[in-house]
């Protein structure tokens, strides 16, 4: 193993010094234009660390047959915090995954997923490498 940092792949290479951001749900609002099926609440970190991280919360938004689109990110970091309800992703090469409240998912870049189905309440924690990555959507 090489003590050389190779660096990330995707996006700003370093994080700004001195910042502080701190949200407050109070002063917050939902998002529900960024994409067609999910709804937002930025946690202010994107603009503090210039670009290289998003901490968002995610409430999705069902379309008729319940499921999300297969897709993936151009990601360097995802990892995704469950906060309420529950919910169940296919991921390729995996299977299908449950998450409850309390689940903590790390996904490595590129990883082609969907979500199955979800309970009307669930919301979760994701925070992505770099801040505004690039997602493809795939055929299913």
């Amino acid at each position: 193993m090489s003590d050389q940092n190779q660096g990330d792949k995707y996006g700003p290479k370093s994080f700004s010094q001195g910042k502080l951001s701190v949200s407050h749900e109070s002063e917050s609002e939902w998002d529900d234009n960024k994409k067609k099926n999910y709804s937002y609440r930025d946690l202010g970190i994107y603009d503090q660390t210039g670009g290289k991280l998003r901490a968002h919360l995610v409430r999705p938004r069902k379309s008729p047959d319940g499921a999300i689109q297969k897709h993936y990110h151009k990601v360097d970091f995802h990892m995704a915090y469950v906060i309420q309800g529950w919910s169940l992703t296919h991921f390729e090469g995996v299977g299908e995954v449950r998450m409850d409240v309390g689940s903590c998912m790390y996904q490595e870049p590129e990883l082609a997923h969907w979500l199955i189905d979800c309970s009307d309440d669930y919301t979760v924690l994701e925070i992505y490498v770099p801040g505004d990555p690039e997602t493809i959507e795939l055929e299913a």
